[in-house]
């Protein structure tokens, strides 16, 4: 599970500072690998939220 909040120390390849793409790649790998069929309540597929 992937927390609400998380602190982190990255060190990204010489004259690569793009932090937002490096973190939505990590947690789209992450969701891809969920099964799906779960229930989601109207507002999670909203908020593009899954109900873990």
């Amino acid at each position: 599970m992937l927390p609400e909040h998380l602190h982190a120390i990255w060190r990204l390849p010489p004259g690569d500072a793009d932090y937002p793409l490096r973190w939505s790649l990590i947690k789209a790998g992450f969701l891809r690998r969920l099964v799906k069929g779960e229930h989601i309540r109207t507002s999670r597929q909203a908020k593009r939220e899954r109900g873990i």
